[in-house]
Parts: structure tokens; sequence; C-alpha cells
């Protein structure tokens, strides 16, 4: 189904009630984008109203739950899977708090974990930012959801796991690898041992791992109906999407404004809507904070107040000039 219809908004649903990150909080950047778009951006908490994920929704977001779903909640997503509804998930590191049996029980469906109880380090350095190994550049493979997409920092990012591609057969399931790591990178539980300046010890094996993929579903019809496809984006991230500020010198730069993380985010969001069209690099709209010098200072208040004066004598001249020819 193709949502994108002349003087029509789209309608894209946030998950809440589980301490998720919100996206009027950390994530006020990306929803404002979205809706530069055309998307409306609606939360969405299964406990309220009908307990049903919502027939028009053109996408769920899921951003970080702390808190596991009960279990009503992980069967109307389920439910929502089956009717062939797509899912953008984003996960950061250590973000839930305890076991999660029916969050699992949802990405089951997908044959997926998300592995939030480490970090991926990078050794390779061009594959990495200011030199902190946490702080990497993944490797962007084609879908149609990262097409035009090349450079993506991600900040502390988890890792991908899947079950046999025997299993995801089983499950319908197609997977196709969005961000990876570098085959020098390795994933570290224990943070006791830090982050910076770090090299792979007994246990921790070097290796590319996915950060990001596609996991396309078919599921099968209950009755003559053709089979429908439930699409899952998840990335094992969510710093990348957020306002959460950088530093860079004297200023600083939202990580979503970094190299092409916001365009991931909306071409994501674009492919799992159905708004093939949508998908593109855009313009940056990025703005950082800036403290000019004293002699800049200067030089720019010149620029404001003396080049308007300049026009108009000018004006005036030519004007009077050309009432004297007359």
């Amino acid at each position: 189904m193709h949502f994108l219809l002349f003087g029509k908004t789209i309608p894209v649903y946030a998950l809440t009630g589980h301490e998720e990150i919100g996206m009027l909080e950390n994530m006020n950047l990306f929803k404002t984008y979205l809706e530069l778009e055309n998307y409306e951006i609606k939360d969405l908490d299964l406990l309220t109203g009908n307990g049903k994920v919502p027939e028009d929704c053109a996408c769920l977001i899921v951003a970080s739950p702390k808190k596991d779903f009960a279990v009503v909640e992980a069967d109307s997503i389920k439910e929502y899977i089956k009717k062939g509804g797509n899912i953008l998930w984003f996960t950061n590191s250590y973000s839930a708090e305890g076991e999660t049996p029916n969050i699992k029980s949802v990405l089951d469906e997908y044959g997926v974990t998300i592995r939030q109880d480490g970090v991926i380090l990078e050794q390779d350095t061009s594959k990495m930012v200011m030199e902190s190994p946490d702080l990497i550049i993944p490797q962007v493979g084609y879908t149609e959801a990262s097409q035009n997409v090349s450079n993506i920092l991600l900040f502390d990012s988890g890792k991908l796991e899947f079950v046999e591609q025997e299993k995801l057969s089983e499950l319908g399931v197609t997977k196709t690898d969005i961000l990876t790591s570098s085959e020098n990178s390795f994933f570290r539980t224990n943070l006791n041992l830090g982050l910076l300046g770090c090299s792979e010890t007994n246990g921790e094996k070097l290796e590319s791992s996915v950060l990001g993929a596609l996991l396309e579903k078919t599921v099968e019809a209950e009755s003559e109906d053709e089979n429908v496809t439930s699409k899952l984006i998840v990335y094992a991230n969510n710093l990348f999407i957020q306002d959460y500020p950088i530093q860079l010198g004297s200023g600083s730069m939202s990580a979503i404004g970094f190299y092409n993380n916001r365009d991931l985010g909306l071409n994501s969001t674009s492919y799992l809507a159905e708004v093939e069209d949508a998908i593109t690099i855009r313009k940056g709209v990025e703005s950082t904070q800036y403290t000019a010098t004293e002699v800049q200072n200067r030089i720019i208040k010149i620029i404001i107040f003396s080049v308007p004066v300049i026009i108009i004598i000018l004006g005036i001249v030519i004007w009077q000039l050309r009432r004297r020819k007359k």
C-alpha cells in the first residue's frame, strides 16, 4: 500500500510505555525531519485504546525500550506483523533493564537477536572517528532503504545475531545486511577493560559484525488472499539518529547531523512506509553552534550595517544623476 497521496500525511506511530527514547525529547530532530517530508508522528501506547496497532500505521517505530512488553502488547505487534505491518527498530547498548522475553518473542518472528550487552570496537583507523574505536564508520550495504547513503557514524553500537539460514527460511525471512563493521572489529562485553586504545583480549574475536539489517518476512495468508510481506529494519544503535550533541572544538553537532545519519533514518522510514519516491540524499540543514572571534565579530557587524547604507547611498546618487539628465 502506498500512503503518499496529494494533500495527505503519512501516519507513523512511535511505540511508548516502556521508557523508550521519546520523539519529542532526544529524537526531536528526526521527528521534525519526518514531518517536513509529510509524515505525521503519533505516540502509540498498546495498553490504552483498543490495544491494537492502528490500521493506518504505515510504519511502527520502536526506539530502545527499557522495559519489556506486556504479553498482550507483544501479541498485538505480532498480529500487526501477520497483516504485513512494517517496523523500524533502534536499540542502544545497555538500554534494556533486565530480561525482555516478550520483546524477544517479537524479534524471534524475524529470527534476529539484538546484542546490547556490549559495544563494537574498531581497530581499523580508517573506520573510526577522532581515533575512538567506539565511534565507528560501518560499511553500508546496498538495499532500497540505504541507496545513495555512503557514510554513517555509529556511537557505542551493539550488534545483531541471527538464527541459521535454514531457520530463517522456515520463518519465511530474507535477510539483507545494511551496516557491518570491518573484519578488524570485535565485540566487548566487559567494559572494565576500557574502550580507548584497546585491542582484543582472550574470548574476543576479530570479525565483521552486522549492525543494521533489513528482514523481509513472507506471511502466509489465512484465507484465499495473497501472501503479504512484513518488513523489519533493525539497527543495533539508536544514538546515531538522536539529538545527542557531539563536541567539535568550540562548537557541537547533533549525532543525527553526521555524514548520512539523517538520510539513513529517513530513507529507512520511507522504504517501510512504501514511499520510495522520498528515498534520496537531502540537502544538509543541520546547524552547529559557533562562537566568532572579536575580529570576526567586527567584520560581520561592518558587513551587516555598512553594506545596506552603501546600497542606499548609491541609489540616491544614481537617482540624482538621472534626474539631472532630464
